[in-house]
C-alpha cells in the first residue's frame, strides 16, 4: 500500500502534533541527559522521561530531536492528546508521525492494520506492527510526547506488547505520570532508562549558563535553592529579567505568572484525596519518611511512594535521601490548600521545628516555630541563627512579619531578636525605635547579672549599630572601626555572614571619608563572603555600594552595571519590594542621565517622590532628589526641579538630616544660576555659607567631603559667571586640595571643567581645550557627558574634540546640549504622570484607590497634588480639573 503524501499538507495544519512546540525563551543545552538519550537509543528499547508539568520533558526531547537530524538519526514525534487513547487511533496516529519522519515502509504497514483493528484485540496487532518494525532496515525512533493523556490500560497494553515482541524499536515516553507498563521487567533486562523528575531538574551551573553568565554565582545558587532547579520557574525568572513594565502598568511578577501556571498545570490535576495529604506535606521545606509520618499518619510511605515514583511531584535529595516538592510549587500549593484549621496546623509546623532544629538547621525550625506559634523557642532560636542573619537573609518586610508575629517587640530578654528589630526599624526609617532598641541592648550587655553570651551579643550589636549609625547619616567612630578591623581579624573564615556585614560596615565608613578605593575595595570583599551565604537581600546592598564608589571615581560603566545588576535581582528576588524596586530603578536611571543616555520610559518626578516616601538611607534620599532636580532641569521644567527639591528638604525634616535639606540648597541654587536666576542663586549660596567659605569651618550643619568639595566648586562657578575669574580660580585652588585628601575622580572632572571655563572667559581656547583634555583623562572607560553639557553653552563647540565623545541626539532620546524641550512648545504645564492623576481624580477615586491602580504609594500621589494644585493655582481637585480644561481644552487622560 503507497504511501499517503498528503500527510504532509495535514503535518502543516497541525504544526505541533508530529514536532514539538517551540518557545521564545533561551534554553540551555543538557549535555549529560542528552548524551544519556543518544546512548540509550543505541542499545534500550525504552526510555521514559517523567516529570510533572514544566518540569522541561519537551524542552530536552527537543533538544534531543535537533541532534538526531544532525546525526541524520531521525526520530518519529507525535504529540499525544485524549483522542488517541483507543489503540486504533494511536495506530493511525504513529503511521503519520513515522510517515512524516520518512519512515515509509513502517507508516504504510502500521497505516494498514489501523482501520481493521479490534478494540478486543490489540495484542495481535502489536505482534504483527512488532514483526514489520523488525523487518525494517533502521531502527526506529518513536517519541511520543504527553503520555499521560493516554494512560489507560487499554493503549499502555497496546505498547507494552509492541516493546515485547520488537527489540528493535526505540520508544522514548514523556509523561507527567509513571505509565502501566511492565518497567521492572524491562529494567530486569536492562532495556530501560528512566529520566526522573529530580533528572531534569536544572543544576545551578545550567542555570548560570541559562542566564547567560551575566549573574553572579551567588545569586544563580540562591536561584536554584528557592526554584528547586524547576524549568518552568527558572524560565519565568530569566524571563523577568529582560521584562521592563511600563511605568503604571501592573502585569505581575514572574511569580504571580508561575502561580498561573501551576494553577492550570498541577493544582488542576490533583484528585481531591491528594490535596487533602498534600496539604499536610507542603508546610515544610524537606521531610524523611519520619517527619512525613508525624504530618500525614501511617499513610506516610504509600502517599510518598504515589507522590515520587508516580506523580512526580516530590524530589528526593541524592546525599540525605529526604524529600521535598519543588520550592515554588511548595509555596504555592501550601497557600492554596489551606484545608486544615489553625489549631492543626500550629501542631504541624511545631513538629517541623522539632524535626530541622535536631538536624541543626536553625533557619528552618525559626520559621515553624514562629508558625506554630511558640514564642520560647523562636526567641531561642535567633539567638543561634544571629540577629542580623534574619534581615539580610529575609529582607526587610519578611523580617519585620516574622519578628512581630512572636510579639518580640516589648520583649527585652532577646538581645539579639532587639538587635534584629533595631535594623529593621532603622530600614524603615523608624530611626528613634532602632536608637532606643539599641540602648535597651546595650544596657543589657553593661549589666553583667544578665545571663547572656557578652561576647556573641557584643558582635551583633556592633554589626546593628554600625546599621542603624549609617541611617543616622553618622559615621563611626574611631574606635567602632578598629573594632570593624578587630572582628574581620579574628572572625571564623566560615562565618561569612558576620564577615560580609562588617565588610558593607568597612566600606561604607570608607565612603564617608572619602577614600573611595578603599570603600570599593571592602565592597568587593563583601561580595565574596556573601558568595558563602544565601543573604540575598544582604548582597544588594554591596551592589549599591559598589556603584556609589565607582561614581565617585568616574567608573561609570562599572556603575551602571552593578546597579543595573542590582535591579534585576530585586525583580528575580524580591518582586513586589517596593523600596528595593524603586531604589535600584533610581539608581541605573541616574547613571544612565549622567551618561547622557536617559530611560525615556523612567520619570525622575515619579521616582524623587517615591524614594522620598519609602527610603530611610539619606544617601539615597540626596542621591534621588539631586538626579531628578537636575533631570528636570535638563528638560527646562525649572517648576518640577524647585518642587523636587522642595520634596527632599521635606523628607530632609521628616528624617532629621540637616545635610540633605543643604544639598537641596546647594543643588537648588545652582539649577537657579544655570538658568539665568543669578541674584537668586547668591541668595541661596549665602544662606548655605557659601561666600567666603564660611561653610568650611565646620559650624552648623555637619558636612562631608561631598558638600566641601561641592560647595567649592558652586561658589567657584558662580564666581565665574560674575567674571570674578581670580576669586574662582582662589576656590577651584582649595577644592584641588579638599579633592587631593580623596579619590573621588569625578569631582577632579568638574574641576578640569571648571578650569576650561575659567580660561574661556579669559580667551584662551588652547588652555580649554587642555583642561577639557585633563578631565577626560580623569574618567574611566564611559564620559560622564551630563557634567560637560552642564558647563554650559560656552564650551559647547569643544566638546566633539574630545576623546570618546558622541554628539548626543535628542531624536534617539540623548541629552539635548542645548538644553532646550520641544515640550516647551506646547502650553500643557502638566507631565503625562500628572495629567494620568488628575483623570483618576477626575473621575471621583479617592488617593489609595489611585495610588493601587497606579502601582504608587499614597504619599507619591499627594507629591503629585501638591505640584498639579502649584502649576495650575488650584486649591482642590475640582478647580484643578476646570482650570487644565480652560488652559489645554482638553480633559487629561492617561499618559
Amino acid at each position: 500500500m503507497p504511501v499517503d503524501h498528503s500527510l504532509e499538507a495535514d503535518t502543516a495544519a497541525l504544526p505541533h502534533r508530529f514536532g514539538p512546540v517551540r518557545g521564545d525563551v533561551p534554553l540551555v543545552r543538557r549535555q549529560l541527559l542528552l548524551r544519556e538519550l543518544t546512548e540509550a537509543s543505541l542499545l534500550r528499547q525504552l526510555t521514559i522521561v517523567r516529570g510533572p508539568a514544566g518540569s522541561g520533558k519537551t524542552v530536552l526531547l527537543t533538544q534531543w530531536a535537533d541532534l538526531l537530524r544532525q546525526m541524520e538519526r531521525p526520530a518519529a514525534w507525535l504529540t499525544l492528546d485524549a483522542s488517541d487513547r483507543a489503540p486504533a487511533l494511536l495506530i493511525a496516529a504513529i503511521a503519520e508521525a513515522l510517515a512524516h519522519a520518512g519512515y515509509d515502509d513502517l507508516a504504510e504497514a502500521f497505516a494498514a492494520i489501523a482501520p481493521g483493528l479490534s478494540p478486543d484485540a490489540p495484542e495481535a496487532s502489536a505482534r504483527r506492527l512488532a514483526a514489520a518494525v523488525n523487518r525494517s532496515a533502521r531502527k526506529p525512533i518513536l517519541i511520543l510526547d504527553g503520555c499521560e493523556a493516554i494512560d489507560t490500560p487499554e493503549a499502555c497494553g497496546f505498547l507494552a506488547s509492541l516493546l515485547l515482541h520488537s527489540p528493535a524499536l526505540r520508544l522514548v515516553l514523556s509523561s507527567r505520570r509513571r505509565p502501566q507498563l511492565p518497567l521492572g521487567a524491562l529494567r530486569a533486562r536492562n532495556q530501560l532508562l528512566e529520566i526522573g523528575p529530580g533528572d531534569l531538574a536544572f543544576t545551578p551551573a545550567e542555570i548560570h549558563a541559562l542566564l547567560s553568565n551575566q549573574v553572579p554565582e551567588l545569586y544563580t545558587r540562591r536561584l536554584h535553592a528557592s526554584t528547586s532547579g524547576s524549568a518552568v520557574a527558572v524560565a519565568f525568572a530569566r524571563r523577568s529579567l529582560d521584562h521592563t513594565p511600563r511605568p503604571g502598568h501592573d502585569c505581575g511578577t514572574w511569580q504571580d505568572w508561575l502561580g498561573d501556571y501551576f494553577r492550570d498545570e498541577v493544582l488542576s490535576t490533583l484528585d481531591p484525596d491528594l490535596r487533602a495529604a498534600m496539604s499536610r506535606l507542603v508546610v515544610v521545606e524537606r521531610f524523611d519518611l519520619s517527619l512525613a509520618e508525624a504530618l500525614v499518619g501511617n499513610v506516610a510511605l504509600s502517599l510518598v511512594e504515589k507522590l515520587y515514583h508516580d506523580e512526580g511531584l516530590l524530589l528526593r535529595d541524592l546525599y540525605t535521601q529526604e524529600f521535598h516538592f519543588p520550592e515554588m510549587l511548595r509555596r504555592f500549593l501550601d497557600d492554596r490548600l489551606a484545608l486544615m484549621d489553625a489549631k492543626e496546623r500550629a501542631a504541624l509546623h511545631a513538629r517541623a521545628a522539632d524535626w530541622f532544629a535536631d538536624r541543626g538547621l536553625f533557619q528552618e525550625a525559626l520559621r515553624h516555630a514562629i508558625e506554630a506559634g511558640e514564642r520560647e523557642r523562636a526567641l531561642a532560636l535567633i539567638e543561634q541563627v544571629g540577629a542580623t542573619t534574619v534581615v539580610t537573609r529575609q529582607g526587610i518586610a519578611a523580617a519585620r512579619l516574622m519578628l512581630d508575629s512572636i510579639g518580640i517587640a516589648a520583649d527585652p530578654r532577646c538581645p539579639s531578636a532587639q538587635l534584629s528589630l533595631a535594623v529593621v526599624s532603622a530600614h524603615e526609617g523608624r530611626i528613634v525605635d532602632a536608637v532606643e532598641r539599641l540602648q535597651s541592648v546595650r544596657l543589657q550587655l553593661e549589666n553583667a547579672e544578665t545571663a547572656i553570651d557578652t561576647a556573641l551579643i557584643e558582635r551583633q550589636f556592633l554589626i546593628a549599630e554600625g546599621f542603624v549609625n549609617g541611617f543616622l547619616d553618622q559615621r563611626a567612630s574611631a574606635e567602632d572601626e578598629a573594632a570593624l578591623e578587630r572582628y574581620i581579624a579574628e572572625a571564623s573564615p566560615s562565618d561569612h555572614h558576620g564577615r560580609a556585614q562588617v565588610h558593607i560596615l568597612r566600606s561604607w565608613n570608607s565612603y564617608c571619608g572619602g577614600d573611595l578605593v578603599k570603600a570599593e575595595r571592602a565592597a568587593v570583599e563583601a561580595a565574596i563572603d556573601y558568595a558563602g551565604t544565601e543573604s540575598v537581600f544582604g548582597a544588594l546592598f554591596m551592589h549599591v555600594h559598589r556603584m556609589l564608589a565607582q561614581f565617585w571615581r568616574n567608573d561609570l560603566e562599572g556603575a551602571l552595571a552593578e546597579s543595573a545588576l542590582g535591579e534585576k535581582m530585586v525583580r528575580l528576588f524580591f518582586p513586589e519590594d517596593q523600596r528595593l524596586r524603586v531604589l535600584t530603578e533610581m539608581l541605573r536611571t541616574s547613571i544612565q542621565f549622567e551618561l547622557g543616555k536617559p530611560d525615556l520610559h523612567a520619570n525622575p518626578l515619579d521616582l524623587a517622590a517615591m524614594v522620598g516616601a519609602v527610603e530611610a538611607w539619606v544617601e539615597v534620599q540626596l542621591w534621588a532628589h539631586r538626579y531628578a532636580a537636575r533631570a528636570a532641569a535638563a528638560a527646562n521644567r525649572l517648576d518640577e526641579a524647585r518642587a523636587i527639591l522642595a520634596n527632599g528638604v521635606e523628607v530632609s525634616e521628616r528624617l532629621q538630616t540637616p545635610r540633605l535639606a543643604w544639598n537641596m540648597g546647594l543643588t537648588g541654587a545652582l539649577i537657579e544660576a544655570r538658568s539665568g536666576a543669578v541674584d537668586k542663586a547668591w541668595r541661596d549660596v549665602e544662606a548655605l555659607g557659601l561666600p567666603g567659605g564660611a561653610f568650611l569651618g565646620g559650624a552648623g550643619v555637619p558636612l562631608t567631603w561631598q558638600e566641601r568639595i561641592g560647595g567649592l566648586l558652586a561658589l567657584a562657578e558662580l564666581q565665574t559667571s560674575a567674571r570674578s575669574l581670580d576669586e574662582a580660580a582662589h576656590w577651584l585652588r582649595v577644592a584641588e586640595e579638599e579633592v587631593g585628601r580623596t579619590s573621588a575622580l569625578r569631582f577632579a572632572t568638574e574641576i578640569d571643567i571648571a578650569w576650561a571655563r575659567i580660561h574661556h572667559a579669559e580667551a584662551k581656547p588652547a588652555l580649554v581645550r587642555a583642561k577639557l583634555q585633563a578631565a577626560c583623562g580623569h574618567c574611566q572607560g564611559l564620559l560622564p557627558a551630563r557634567l560637560f553639557v552642564e558647563a554650559g553653552a560656552a564650551l559647547q563647540p569643544y566638546l566633539a574634540e574630545l576623546p570618546g565623545w558622541s554628539t548626543p541626539d535628542p531624536q534617539r532620546g540623548d541629552i539635548p546640549l542645548a538644553g532646550t524641550d520641544p515640550a516647551l512648545a506646547s502650553s500643557d504645564p502638566l507631565t503625562a504622570r500628572e495629567r494620568q492623576i488628575l483623570h483618576f481624580m477626575g473621575e471621583g477615586h479617592p488617593n489609595k484607590v489611585t495610588a493601587h491602580r497606579l502601582g504608587l504609594s499614597e504619599a507619591t500621589i499627594k507629591f503629585h497634588l501638591r505640584n498639579i494644585y502649584r502649576k495650575l493655582s488650584a486649591q482642590n481637585r475640582t478647580q484643578a480639573l476646570a482650570r487644565y480644561r480652560a488652559l489645554v481644552g482638553a480633559t487629561p487622560v492617561g499618559g
